[in-house]
């Protein structure tokens, strides 16, 4: 237990989380890979940073901020440095937060931000070895399992998670790791791919599907829901969840292959830029649309704001949240003012210090920490490694990406197709599949029941909100489905959880 200056101010520390004290100042740096996540919270006059949310929040006692969860329903995820805890504050890549006790006795946290990955700091001078890069991730791979137990790697059929399998390969624990790959069903084309990447690294390999029962179903979403810490609403989640219930019957870590978009580059895709070319400038003009076209209309993204407009997902408008939830904050402002401070940037920076920052800690990061959580595994993410980091955002840009073709990852292409016989060309992109629509028809009633049970929404408006989504989600905006499905996997969570102070009793 450390002291700052004053009488009896203590900082504690829960896990491996370096700080420094200087007099009445502590400072506290996030990751800059994002691998751990790193938090702070304040009581009174005990100060905790973590290296993880979870054991700060884990007594069910906080409060939970409007703010942060006004954020989760409009975007899918809470923007850094905020959570969805009153008093909680999680650090990011390029975070640096300044604990001070002022004259007045009063504790508090200031953040200054200073984004890593700009591409004016890459130096470009790492040599351009698929064969380094491949020692690097297995280093890595291996040290996420050191001291542990047999693990189970999220095997889909892109390049991140088909590098990690090379890796274990490589490394030699092939006879530790059980692959699985999600299964949207018959059509879906990850499946066979992903077998076929196995099978000639010669690592074991399973299919899991949505199960086919609503009562097994509803019984593993109630486990994920109270097992959980922290609210996901990442549109992969409810899939994902079940793939680890399954992930847990095999093995303790839980390997996947996120975190690198940040350091390997990051161009912006056809719709990024006909969402910034079609954007309507002004506030006033901008919200006479959100509130005339409805929560499926992609014409949503065109009133946004540029930093905004970066987010992915269609979801709850400030509109629709505020006929049901009270203390609905409009977080429209906050992406205005966050427009203004990055309004330099170029637009492939922008998505990075702002879409890229944001919600891969706080949305496809938080679904891989929130499943293990539920279902007792450690979660480990390789590709987040300094070392890995530093080598690859210093690469020549020509080892990085291509501008004139799109791609990005050139490097660890050229590795997949050296060391694991992975054509990415040929095999191309497959976004992962749900079929959300399907699962929120099949499953109406107790979607229905989870949100309208939900104590923090007005009972009648949510009924009325939720009724007309399921009914437009059917005639013709069928991506509605996002904001039903991020409504219910809030809600959800509010409910079971034992992190939610309005988690339900008995």
């Amino acid at each position: 237990m450390s002291t700052l200056n004053g009488p009896e101010p203590s900082l504690r520390q829960v896990g491996d989380v370096p700080f420094h004290i200087d007099g009445a100042t502590a400072s506290v740096t996030g990751d800059r890979t994002a691998g751990t996540e790193i938090a702070i919270a304040i009581d009174g006059d005990e100060v905790t940073v973590a290296d993880s949310v979870r054991p700060l929040v884990l007594s069910g006692d906080r409060d939970l901020s409007p703010t942060g969860l006004s954020h989760l329903l409009h975007h899918g995820h809470v923007p850094l440095p905020m959570t969805v805890f009153e008093g909680v504050t999680t650090l990011g890549m390029g975070d640096e937060a300044r604990i001070r006790r002022r004259t007045s006795g009063e504790i508090d946290v200031t953040v200054e931000h200073r984004y890593p990955y700009l591409e004016a700091a890459s130096r470009g001078d790492s040599e351009p070895d698929a064969s380094r890069l491949l020692d690097l991730l297995v280093q890595s791979t291996v040290r996420t399992m050191e001291g542990a137990g047999d693990a189970v790697l999220m095997l889909s059929s892109g390049k991140d998670s088909t590098a990690l399998a090379i890796a274990i390969a490589h490394a030699g624990l092939a006879g530790r790791v059980r692959c699985i790959t999600y299964s949207n069903g018959t059509d879906d084309p990850e499946p066979a791919v992903a077998r076929a990447t196995a099978e000639r690294l010669g690592l074991r390999h399973e299919v899991v599907e949505l199960p086919g029962d609503p009562r097994t179903v509803e019984r593993l979403l109630g486990a994920f829901f109270a097992g959980s810490y922290r609210p996901s609403a990442d549109l992969a989640q409810i899939p994902y969840a079940f793939a680890v219930a399954r992930a847990s019957e095999f093995g303790e870590v839980l390997l996947d292959g996120g975190g690198n978009d940040s350091y390997m580059g990051f161009l912006p895709s056809k719709a990024d830029l006909i969402k910034q070319r079609g954007r309507i400038r002004g506030v006033l003009p901008a919200a006479i649309v959100t509130r005339l076209v409805d929560v499926g209309s992609p014409f949503n993204y065109l009133a946004r704001s540029r930093a905004e407009a970066t987010l992915p997902g269609r979801s709850l408008r400030p509109v629709d949240t505020g006929r049901f939830y009270l203390d609905s904050v409009d977080t429209r402002p906050y992406w205005r003012a966050v427009s203004r401070r990055t309004a330099n940037l170029s637009l492939p920076d922008l998505l990075n210090a702002v879409m890229v920052r944001h919600t891969d800690p706080q949305a496809s990061m938080l679904k891989l920490r929130q499943s293990a959580s539920a279902f007792g595994m450690t979660p480990q993410m390789p590709f987040c490694d300094d070392a890995l980091a530093d080598f690859f955002f210093h690469l020549p840009r020509a080892h990085r990406y291509d501008v004139s073709t799109g791609k990005t990852k050139l490097l660890l292409r050229e590795m997949l197709s050296a060391y694991g016989g992975y054509d990415a060309e040929a095999i191309g992109k497959h976004p992962f599949r749900f079929g959300g629509v399907a699962f929120l028809e099949r499953h109406r009633r107790f979607v229905t029941d989870e949100i309208l049970s939900c104590p923090l929404w007005d009972r009648a408006a949510v009924s009325r909100t939720v009724d007309r989504w399921f009914a437009t989600m059917s005639r013709r905006r069928p991506f509605t489905y996002h904001a039903l499905l991020i409504l219910f996997q809030v809600s959800g969570w509010i409910n079971r959880s034992g992190a939610s102070p309005h988690r339900r009793t008995g």
